[in-house]
């Protein structure tokens, strides 16, 4: 059993779900399933055939053929090949407990002739779908997006602030959200708001950070209208960022100096309680 599967089989049973074992596939064919899942809410898996397992998602809203709809899609899990397949009722007591419908299945091309799995970790993958239903150039995006405060609040203001701030999403979205860190309980589908990355000594990836892997890639603060074209992350390593900051400049500049006061947001919150 290949290290992408442990996390699948460990949530599994399979003296009780007519789900198949975790096994590393050697070929790969770049399929793809999206399958309807009646779980404790209805959503939408979304699989996609890649070094040797089915990389997923859970998408509570669906997929849609518009392409001015951008659609949520939360990682789950890798799922075996033969999941590619599956359909079934999983008994209530099991994880992800309910019925399963393959929606439409096909295969699908990137776009781009580096593997499938590369793009994905560098943030971006764009592929043609060709399936029963779904046809067409899609993209699957990573995005990071920062809030710059002014520095008149001490840590339990901030603290507490996106504390609510996170029990407000998770009300308006309970059908995709969830402020469960216990990923043993922690429902499918379910993206988490992590509020407590605002603790005393926590990190988050820095504008510029160079990432250790091939290419020595960077994260680069971006125009929206770069986000619009679709750019290659590729692009964006140690050797090209340096020209491309002495021509724009440094785009995260404006985030240290335009720093928002939270009172009309806390008295917002304060209406919300």
């Amino acid at each position: 059993m290949k290290a992408e599967l442990e996390t699948y089989n460990r949530k599994r049973k399979f003296t009780e779900t007519p789900e198949p074992e975790g096994k590393f596939a050697q070929a790969n064919r770049h399929r793809f399933v999206v399958q309807e899942h009646h779980a404790s809410r209805l959503h939408f898996d979304f699989r996609l055939e890649m070094a040797g397992v089915l990389k997923s998602w859970s998408v509570p809203k669906g997929p849609s053929l518009d392409p001015r709809d951008k659609r949520l899609a939360v990682e789950v899990e890798d799922h075996p090949a033969s999941y590619i397949n599956f359909e079934g009722e999983i008994a209530k007591g099991n994880y992800g407990a309910g019925r399963v419908f393959v929606w439409n299945a096909g295969t699908y091309e990137p776009l781009s002739s580096d593997a499938p799995l590369k793009q994905l970790e560098a943030g971006r993958l764009s592929f043609v779908m060709n399936g029963g239903k779904l046809r067409g150039e899609f993209t699957l995006l990573q995005m990071h997006v920062y809030v710059p405060l002014a520095p008149e609040y001490d840590y339990e203001t901030v603290a507490r602030f996106a504390a609510r701030v996170a029990a407000m999403v998770v009300s308006e979205n309970q059908n995709c959200a969830t402020v469960e860190r216990s990923l043993s309980r922690r429902q499918a589908g379910r993206v988490y708001v992590d509020y407590l990355q605002n603790a005393r000594g926590k990190t988050v990836a820095a504008p510029y950070s160079v990432r250790a892997r091939a290419g020595a890639t960077v994260s680069t603060p971006l125009e929206w209208k770069e986000v619009e074209r679709k750019p290659d992350p590729h692009a964006f390593t140690i050797k090209t960022v340096p020209a491309r900051i002495a021509k724009k400049g440094d785009l995260f500049k404006a985030m240290l100096r335009d720093r928002q006061n939270l009172k009309a947001a806390i008295d917002q919150l304060d209406a919300f309680d």
